[in-house]
């Protein structure tokens, strides 16, 4: 878990504790996501609306709901935009944040690389005990080898299994 379960918003303090230990687990799996993860460094849009979903919608809408896929091409245009910005504009804050970066068609990409579950599939994997399932984000087994995939088996980010001592 990786703190939205234990934000307490009656408690001031602690409130400000676990909202900075939030906003620290999110800047982690924003990292990992897009700069160590073999597989999402190579394609930036593999899960990124699940991360969206998690970690900005805090899972308030439904999964795949027009403001996941709206807000996740509105981030992703944004991210390759910043990619490319000259570290000096940057600096100078000449940042133009602009809502018109996102196309008309800005769920095709995302859907693309993520298909979405059809509802039968996807109550399935809710109910299921599956420790990873397909419509969420789970960096510990975002990474896959082809044939872990097919079983949603977690592996390491070298690509190994990760193998339980039970």
């Amino acid at each position: 878990t990786w703190g939205i379960p234990s934000m307490h918003l009656m408690q001031k303090n602690d409130f400000v504790k676990d909202l900075s230990y939030f906003m620290k687990k999110n800047r982690l799996m924003y990292d990992k996501h897009f700069f160590e993860n073999v597989k999402t460094k190579e394609n930036p849009y593999q899960k990124i609306d699940a991360l969206i979903w998690s970690t900005v919608l805090l899972e308030k809408v439904p999964r795949y709901s027009e403001y996941v896929y709206l807000l996740t091409e509105y981030f992703m245009k944004h991210y390759m935009y910043l990619s490319e910005l000259p570290y000096d504009e940057v600096a100078k804050g000449v940042i133009e944040w602009d809502v018109f970066k996102i196309p008309l068609n800005y769920k095709e990409e995302v859907q693309r690389v993520n298909a979405p579950l059809s509802k039968e599939e996807f109550e399935k994997e809710q109910k299921s005990e599956a420790k990873v399932k397909r419509y969420e984000y789970n960096y510990d087994c975002l990474l896959y080898t082809s044939d872990a995939a097919d079983d949603l088996l977690c592996v390491d980010l070298g690509g190994r299994r990760i193998i339980k001592k039970k």
